[in-house]
């Protein structure tokens, strides 16, 4: 017990002291970096990264900045003062992000509105929330670039027809002067954020729509644990419709969007001044991009699992959704937007205030590629191929095939140089329990799998009518599809006919796994559907999937995700939602962009 005690107390001695040294080193570090610089504006510029990416607690960054004043370095008394020189821990990390905050040249700050969330102990209430308004960032944006009014307008012959159509039936709708007019794209999504991965961190966002290679610009963060569904999702668009209305009308709004006077705070105090004079330009909001479960949540669009109606753009239900011809529903049975509206409230069913948003119209929600295709009908298809492949590889036992599947895979990423790749191959990647064969990857994985899986249905395909035939040629007609995203113009016609016949293909696929009693394999997902609606009808007045799709919003996404985890501290949902906010306004000099 001595001898064990003792062993203890010198490990914890040993910890110390390495913890100890690494802290020197790293003030060491700082005091060189301190030393070289001619300001203290440029040392808070290199200190408060490891601040903002999370690198390291204020508590630890405060201890870091004194021991290299200590050791000579000077230029660091608005970090080191905080908190009152470290004497009241608990203010630590207030104090420092107001001294970083002092670098933005971003104006005029978060906005105080109200959401409705939902706290630990499951109790509702409203309070004050964090928001960066749209029609703040984007007067900003151009009165520091006015040159980029030009650059985001997009004409019909740019790929951008349909929505350079959109914000001049909104100009003619609303008398604005379209050369004013700037179409908005929002966006909504959750990733997951906590270190554990346990909670989701959902964010609503907004960009350019007529510009492919926008930025994402945050709007507010809700922690999942928070939200309050429906309710919370209300809150945010009422908020996002008023700011919306001032760009619409031109002019810097007065009053909050709640109809309450501005509070006395700086921010508060530079949007009063304002309050009353030109805001230009006009932002006409033009399209909503996200993944299903959001339009289901967010938008109160019907769901995939409906029995009456699980579609916003027909008359698709749980009868006749599995009809994927020319015949089905999705052509024979279409919806207009006003049709879908009409639907709704003869049912009884309550509008998202999504609605309030001038101009909003059901047109504008793009069904997503990314979430459709390569997450959805992609993956169904490569984890039926997968899992019917493992079964004709050589190998003893099962363990072996799938060791088998996994090595021919490896050789095809070799010897086409593939890049984001599978790190593993296991069973249930494609095999989930009690479910349909599907793969579980993520989409750029996914889609770069696509043509490995056309190459093994090619070797097994025999004459037409067998059933690797029939693989062989609906994932030919999925490598095209992929393929013609990359065409200028997009050849909305041929898209039409290859998808109209990979449908055809999958049914048959579908029906002989029936009669052959597969329960798992080639089963109907809805995603089937969206993928009729995309490629069959919508791209033909939005165009090529590219230009609409979410996978600048994901990349947004997971920078996000990093801001929000907290070093210490309470992680109450407010608490996270201010860090993520005021790490973006910290970040940038000039707007609130998501790199």
């Amino acid at each position: 017990m001595g001898r064990q005690a003792g062993r203890g107390r010198n490990r914890q001695t040993k910890r110390q002291a390495q913890a100890g040294s690494s802290r020197l080193k790293q003030a060491q570090v700082i005091h060189t970096q301190m030393a070289s610089s001619s300001s203290a504006q440029s040392f808070l510029k290199v200190s408060s990264r490891s601040l903002l990416d999370g690198d390291l607690s204020a508590r630890k960054l405060h201890q870091l900045v004194v021991a290299a004043e200590d050791a000579g370095a000077r230029g660091a008394d608005r970090l080191t003062k905080a908190g009152k020189r470290g004497k009241h821990q608990q203010n630590l990390h207030r104090d420092m992000m107001r001294s970083v905050m002092k670098q933005s040249a971003w104006r005029p700050g978060v906005y105080q509105g109200q959401l409705t969330t939902m706290a630990k102990d499951k109790t509702i209430a409203k309070g004050r929330w964090p928001f960066i308004l749209p029609h703040e960032v984007l007067s900003q944006i151009m009165e520091e670039n006015p040159v980029w009014l030009k650059e985001v307008q997009p004409n019909s012959s740019s790929g951008y027809g349909f929505v350079a159509a959109s914000t001049q039936d909104i100009a003619t709708e609303f008398k604005l002067d379209v050369s004013q007019c700037v179409p908005l794209g929002l966006h909504a999504d959750g990733v997951p954020y906590t270190a554990k991965m346990r909670d989701n961190l959902y964010c609503v966002s907004w960009n350019f729509a007529g510009c492919s290679s926008s930025s994402r610009f945050l709007i507010t963060c809700v922690p999942g644990s928070a939200m309050v569904k429906e309710k919370t999702f209300d809150d945010i668009w009422k908020l996002v419709a008023w700011s919306f209305r001032c760009m619409m009308q031109g002019t810097w709004p007065s009053r909050k969007d709640d109809g309450s006077p501005f509070g006395t705070s700086r921010a508060d105090a530079l949007r009063h001044q304002k309050s009353g004079s030109p805001l230009r330009p006009h932002g006409c909001f033009v399209q909503l991009r996200g993944d299903w479960e959001f339009f289901r949540d967010g938008v109160r669009l019907p769901a995939w699992n409906k029995s009456d109606y699980m579609c916003w753009r027909c008359q698709a239900n749980g009868q006749t959704k599995r009809d994927l011809s020319p015949e089905g529903p999705c052509l024979s049975q279409p919806l207009s937007g006003f049709q879908f509206l009409e639907r709704e409230l003869r049912s009884g069913r309550q509008l998202s205030a999504f609605w309030g948003i001038p101009g909003a119209r059901v047109g504008h929600v793009r069904i997503d590629w990314m979430h459709t295709i390569d997450l959805g009908v992609s993956a169904l298809v490569l984890g039926n191929v997968m899992s019917e492949y493992l079964d004709v590889v050589p190998g003893n036992n099962q363990a072996e095939r799938l060791a088998e599947v996994w090595r021919r895979v490896r050789l095809y990423y070799s010897e086409n140089h593939v890049e984001n790749r599978i790190q593993k191959l296991t069973l249930g990647m494609f095999r989930p329990r009690g479910e349909g064969y599907i793969f579980s990857g993520k989409a750029k994985e996914t889609a770069n799998l696509v043509p490995w899986a056309s190459k093994v249905a090619t070797e097994l395909a025999g004459p037409p009518g067998e059933h690797w035939h029939s693989v062989m040629c609906m994932l030919e007609c999925l490598q095209t599809l992929y393929g013609q995203l990359q065409e200028d113009p997009y050849p909305t016609d041929q898209a039409k006919s290859v998808c109209e016949r990979f449908l055809l293909l999958y049914s048959g696929l579908m029906s002989e796994a029936e009669r052959a009693g597969k329960q798992h394999a080639w089963m109907y997902r809805p995603k089937l559907h969206l993928m009729q609606e995309l490629l069959v009808k919508c791209v033909q007045e939005w165009g090529n999937p590219k230009q609409y799709w979410c996978y600048r919003d994901e990349d947004a996404l997971r920078w996000l995700s990093k801001a929000g985890v907290r070093r210490g501290g309470a992680a109450t949902a407010y608490g996270i939602a201010d860090v993520v906010i005021n790490n973006l306004l910290a970040a940038t000099s000039v707007s609130v962009v998501i790199n």
